[in-house]
């Protein structure tokens, strides 16, 4: 366990698949004592996330752009690591990730970064934080792609799919580094639990053990009601998820309950060889359906702006002299 006097400075990543808590355990990480960045540049909370995303628009800007040059998206990955890998030695892009990591190692000696898009874009991202740990939160895989399709219109197997390669690539990512998988479910159940097992693990890493009163903090920021897109059976019983999924979860659930590593081959859980043919096509309709909904939107806008100035007319019309 951590002793007093012996703090090391830290960096923190919180990543895994969208919608999987991933804002929730940011949270945590910053009660517990890391800087998130300057307050102005996190992202406003809203419905979908009411107690915020705890995510930097500076870095979203960054990591968009990335994914971007690799010929991929948040929701349709680059086809491998290596064109991701590459993009480090883009003189543009080095430069921004250094200027991202300097200001928050001036900003203060432990603090947190959050993105999910990290899980895509660690080859990059390792030259700058070779040294980083990771917390990834484990949520049914099936609770995950259900808030997609409530938030994006995407699918449910495509969000299973997200899923699958964001698991499988960070863990290429993460082997052999400081990797915490939370357990969300767990976490929601019993958050004193869960928070102390967290908070033990952040103290060693850092050095110093953080105060009960710290803890305490942390676990009232977990709200149970929060919990939303419940999904109705184990993921091992879900009819759309593929065997290589269910592989893979059994692995992650496994290593979140235990506060294990995961072991899994990823050759024997890969997807599908066509996943990225698929997803660009779910992508495609997907902005082929916004731009129709803007098309109808402006629409109605201007037959209303008729409306009203036939009625303005009637108006005026009727005016004396």
């Amino acid at each position: 366990m951590a002793s007093p006097g012996a703090a090391r400075p830290l960096r923190v990543i919180v990543t895994g698949m969208h919608r999987s808590g991933t804002s929730l355990v940011a949270e945590l990480v910053h009660r517990w004592g890391a800087d998130a960045g300057d307050p102005q540049e996190l992202m406003d909370a809203d419905e979908i996330n009411p107690r915020g995303y705890w995510e930097r628009w500076p870095l979203m800007r960054l990591n968009d752009a990335l994914l971007d040059a690799a010929e991929g998206s948040w929701d349709c990955p680059p086809r491998d690591a290596a064109a991701v890998r590459a993009l480090a030695d883009d003189p543009t892009l080095a430069s921004w990730a250094r200027r991202e990591v300097a200001s928050m190692d001036r900003r203060a000696e432990r603090w947190v970064w959050k993105d999910p898009r990290f899980a895509l874009l660690m080859p990059f991202w390792q030259r700058w934080l070779h040294d980083a740990s990771y917390l990834v939160p484990i949520r049914h895989p099936l609770e995950s792609a259900r808030s997609l399709w409530h938030r994006d219109r995407i699918p449910l197997t495509a969000g299973l799919l997200l899923w699958q390669l964001s698991m499988l690539r960070l863990l290429e990512s993460t082997r052999g580094r400081p990797c915490y998988f939370v357990d969300h479910d767990a976490l929601l159940r019993d958050p004193a639990r869960e928070v102390r097992r967290l908070a033990a693990w952040l103290d060693d890493l850092h050095g110093e053990p953080s105060s009960e009163g710290t803890r305490n903090e942390m676990a009232r920021a977990v709200d149970p009601k929060l919990h939303r897109q419940r999904a109705a059976r184990p993921f091992e019983d879900e009819p759309l998820a593929t065997e290589d999924q269910r592989a893979l979860w059994r692995a992650l659930a496994e290593a979140a309950r235990c506060a294990s590593d995961v072991s899994v081959d990823p050759s024997a859980v890969a997807p599908y060889p066509g996943w990225r043919d698929y997803l660009e096509a779910v992508r495609a309709r997907r902005r082929h359906a916004e731009l129709e909904d803007r098309e109808a939107a402006l629409l109605e806008r201007e037959r209303r702006l008729r409306e009203l100035e036939e009625e303005l007319m009637l108006l005026l019309g009727r005016a004396p002299g």
